[in-house]
């Protein structure tokens, strides 16, 4: 019994009706003989015949009614369709971070090319996701019209390529940053490495230079470019025409500065130079030259030129504690100036420019102000008893601003006074400018007191007394 009731499978269908049975697929084929025979096969016939061909999975219901009713004919007809296994993907890692940073030139507003402003690598901080990665899937199994479970081939893991100072997240998803530094090929792995190495010039390959960390350069920075970097800075060649600041380190360049008065070096902790020319260096710590310093302009605490071949020509330097140095000036006469300054004071006159420069700009919004509470009183003035409340409450609105902004003047005003005090009290004048050779035309500056050298001298100290610069 095949369907409803009193409908019962008729076994000579199996003269007319032929199976083919695969993994993927059935197909039957009804012979035109039925035709002839008489035989007019039902859709509960060719299901039964289906089943006992062992078809339990995808069997296309609507196939075989269409072929029925059109009377297709000694034609294979896709009766059952089996589902076919979907292997799992792979793992794929996708990085947060750029490896090979675009070495484009940046395009300025005006239009025109900025071949300096180049990246060149690439800086993370600790903790930063450096790649994250999608897991593998399973995998979806397939089945048969048959009924039979088809398998499918999981996806593999792909590991991350952990390197130096790196490491896994604990769900396994994602490549972390265990310290802050640069990103580097290693081979296949990537690594974050603290001490950035650019192993060749800066130039325009490399671009200026921003790093937050230490840094070395083992070749020379060429002219225009800037190298900055809150650690110290090792620059193993010559610094031409460019700017090199560490503002939390020191500065070392193994060759030289060359400078055309457009050069600053500044290192706060420190900076040695074997020579330097036509630059300006500056430092909260000791700047020390080995060979030779000709005309630059120096800042710092302590300068240290005390070298055999050591020499200071021309330009300025300006101390905080005091000066060593093997030679001053030399025989050509070229002026050299000195100077020992009290640090205090150097702070104080700095506070005082800086608190002019706001003073002026609070002037400035004082001002129009002033000009509006005159006029505004010179109108209620003139409106006598008729004065109404808005006018009254626009006046007040006024004053109060001009109250306000005044007493900000004021303050600014105590403060610059404050500042001037420190100017007029005894400093700290314990330094010293100590020399092997002093050639006429060396102005020393000790304390805003002069003394000019009008003769050469060896082996002298000069320091700050009761009768002035005293050796």
């Amino acid at each position: 019994r095949i369907g409803p009731p009193f409908e019962y499978f008729d076994p000579s269908l199996n003269q007319y009706v032929s199976t083919s049975v695969t993994e993927m697929k059935a197909t039957v084929r009804i012979s035109s003989m039925c035709v002839a025979d008489g035989v007019r096969p039902s859709l509960n016939g060719v299901l039964y015949l289906l089943k006992q061909k062992g078809v339990v999975y995808g069997v296309v219901t609507e196939g075989i009614e269409q072929a029925l009713k059109e009377g297709v004919y000694d034609t294979d007809v896709v009766v059952a369709k089996g589902k076919p296994s979907t292997d799992g993907t792979d793992a794929t890692i996708s990085f947060e971070v750029e490896l090979n940073p675009d070495t484009k030139p940046q395009l300025k507003a005006d239009g025109s090319v900025d071949y300096r402003q180049i990246q060149s690598f690439v800086q993370v901080g600790q903790g930063q996701i450096l790649a994250r990665k999608v897991p593998p899937t399973m995998g979806d199994p397939g089945k048969s019209v048959t009924g039979k479970v088809l398998p499918t081939a999981p996806g593999n893991d792909v590991p991350f390529p952990a390197g130096a100072n790196t490491y896994v997240s604990q769900d396994g998803t994602s490549l972390m940053a265990s310290k802050a530094g640069v990103i580097k090929r290693d081979g296949s792995l990537v690594s974050v490495v603290e001490i950035l190495t650019i192993q060749q010039d800066v130039d325009y390959s490399v671009g200026n230079v921003k790093y937050s960390g230490d840094l070395i350069i083992t070749g020379d920075v060429q002219p225009g470019f800037t190298i900055e970097s809150e650690g110290n800075i090792t620059i193993n060649g010559t610094v031409e025409s460019s700017q090199v600041i560490s503002r939390n380190g020191l500065v070392t360049i193994g060759r030289g500065v060359i400078g055309k008065g457009d050069t600053t070096i500044y290192g706060k902790k420190g900076i040695q130079v074997t020579f330097a020319q036509e630059a300006r260096l500056e430092t909260d710590g000791t700047l020390t030259v080995l060979k030779h310093c000709l005309h630059c302009e120096c800042r710092c605490a302590v300068f240290d030129a005390t070298e055999r071949q050591a020499m200071v020509v021309g330009g300025e330097i300006k101390a905080m504690k005091h000066v060593d140095a093997r030679q001053l000036g030399n025989e050509q006469g070229i002026e050299t100036k000195v100077v020992l300054v009290d640090k205090k004071k150097i702070i104080a006159r700095e506070k005082i420019a800086e608190l002019e420069k706001l003073k002026k700009k609070i002037m400035e919004k004082l001002e129009p102000i002033k000009k509006q509470v005159q006029t505004k009183a010179a109108i209620m003035k003139k409106a006598g008893p008729v004065i109404t409340d808005r006018q009254r409450l626009e006046m007040k609105k006024w004053i109060d601003e001009y109250n306000a902004i005044n007493m900000k003047v004021k303050y600014v005003q105590q403060k610059i006074a404050e500042s001037q005090k420190v100017l007029t009290q005894p400093g700290n004048q314990d330094g010293y400018v100590k020399a092997s050779d002093i050639h006429p035309g060396v102005v020393l500056v000790l304390y805003d007191m002069n003394r000019a050298i009008r003769e050469r001298l060896t082996n002298k100290c000069f320091k700050f007394g009761n009768q002035g610069i005293e050796a």
